[in-house]
C-alpha cells in the first residue's frame, strides 16, 4: 500500500513523520491529536477562518438535524455524488473529502462498500473532524473496512498533499463558502491525478444564493435570531457559465452537470421560515413520502430544457486533462 504524502501548508516543502505529527525540513510542525487527527492548518490563519471552525465545531452534535441532511430532499442528492464515486472507484483509488462536517457523506461512502486504498476526511474545526472518526468508526467496524482513512484539518486554499495523488477529490455545499474559489478549485485540480475526478456537489446557483442572503438578513433583522455563519451568508453562488469557466482555468473539464432542486427549493427555506417565524424548537420534518414524491418531481421537471437554470443549486462533476 502506498501511502499519502504531505507538504507543509506553509512552505509547501514535504513533512515527514515526526512522533505522532508532522515536520517539513524547514522545522513547522503540525501536531496530532491523541485520536490520531493531523491539525495542517496553516500557523497563520484569518480570524474568519477561526470564527467558523469554532462556530461549526459547536455544532458538531446537531450538524446533521441543523441541516436537515438526512432529508430525502438532501440525501438524495449527496448520495448521488457517493454513487458517481462507487461507480468508478477501484482497490486502487484515493478519495479526498473537503469540508466532510461530521462525517455525513463519509458514513454513506463506507456504507455503500465502494473500494478504495485511502480517504483522506479533512475539515477546518477539530471538533466536527473528531466527530466524524468516531462515527464512521462504527460504520466501517460493521463493514469491515480495512482500508485507511485518514482525518486531517486543512484549508482548502492551501491544501497540504502532495500534487497528483487523489482520483476523486469531492466537497459537498462547500466552493461558495470560500473567500477566494478558483484558487480552491485550482488547489483540487493541482492534487487530483490526470483522469481524475473533482467533484463540486450541491453549489448554489448564483440568483438563489443572493435572494436567499438578502431575506436571511432581514429575517435575522427582525427577529433577532441566534449566531450564524457570516460565511454562508456572504456566499455569492455560481452561473452554468462561471463553473465551467473557472474548471477550465484550473485544468478541469466540465464532464456532468446536475440541477439539485426547484420545488425542493422552496419547500426547504419556506420550512425555515416557518421555524424561525413561530420560533419552534425544532425544525418541521415532512413526511419521508411525500418529500420522496417531491424530489422525483423534481428530477422529472429539470429534464426539461431550460429548467437547469432555474434550479437552486448544482452539482458540478469534473475531470482532469491527462497529459499527452
Amino acid at each position: 500500500m502506498t501511502e499519502i504524502r504531505f507538504i507543509c501548508p506553509d512552505c509547501e516543502h514535504e513533512l515527514e513523520r515526526d512522533g505522532g505529527g508532522l515536520r517539513c525540513a524547514q522545522g513547522h510542525t503540525f501536531a496530532a491529536t491523541s485520536d490520531g487527527i493531523l491539525d495542517l492548518l496553516p500557523h497563520v490563519v484569518p480570524d474568519s477562518l477561526r470564527s467558523e471552525a469554532a462556530y461549526h465545531g459547536s455544532l458538531a452534535g446537531e450538524w446533521i438535524a441543523l441541516n436537515q441532511l438526512d432529508a430525502p430532499r438532501n440525501q438524495f442528492y449527496h448520495q448521488a455524488i457517493i454513487d458517481f464515486i462507487a461507480a468508478r472507484a477501484t482497490e486502487a483509488s484515493n478519495v479526498l473529502e473537503i469540508g466532510g462536517g461530521p462525517g455525513f457523506d463519509l458514513r454513506s461512502f463506507l456504507a455503500s462498500g465502494t473500494p478504495f486504498e485511502h480517504y483522506v476526511f479533512s475539515e477546518t474545526s477539530v471538533g466536527l473532524t473528531a466527530h466524524a472518526l468516531r462515527e464512521s468508526a462504527q460504520v466501517a467496524a460493521a463493514r469491515g473496512v480495512r482500508a485507511k482513512v485518514i482525518f486531517c484539518t486543512i484549508e482548502v486554499e492551501h491544501i497540504p498533499l502532495a500534487s497528483a495523488q487523489f482520483d476523486f477529490a469531492f466537497l459537498i455545499a462547500v466552493l461558495h463558502r470560500v473567500p477566494h474559489p478558483e484558487q480552491a478549485l485550482s488547489e483540487l485540480a493541482r492534487v487530483t491525478a490526470p483522469g481524475g475526478h473533482v467533484l463540486l456537489g450541491i453549489e448554489p446557483n448564483r440568483f438563489w444564493a443572493k435572494a436567499t442572503a438578502v431575506a436571511g438578513r432581514l429575517v435575522r433583522r427582525v427577529l433577532l435570531t441566534r449566531p450564524h455563519s457570516q460565511v454562508d451568508e456572504a456566499g455569492n453562488g455560481f452561473t452554468v457559465a462561471q463553473l465551467e469557466e473557472i474548471g477550465s482555468r484550473c485544468g478541469l473539464s466540465l464532464v456532468g452537470l446536475s440541477p439539485v432542486w426547484l420545488i425542493c427549493g422552496f419547500v426547504h427555506h419556506g420550512l425555515e421560515l416557518l421555524y424561525r417565524l413561530l420560533r419552534l424548537k425544532r425544525r418541521i420534518v415532512l413526511p419521508p413520502q411525500l418529500e420522496q414524491a417531491i424530489v422525483r418531481l423534481d428530477e422529472a421537471l429539470l429534464r426539461f430544457p431550460g429548467t437547469r437554470r432555474l434550479a437552486w443549486h448544482y452539482t458540478a462533476m469534473f475531470r482532469k486533462w491527462r497529459r499527452d
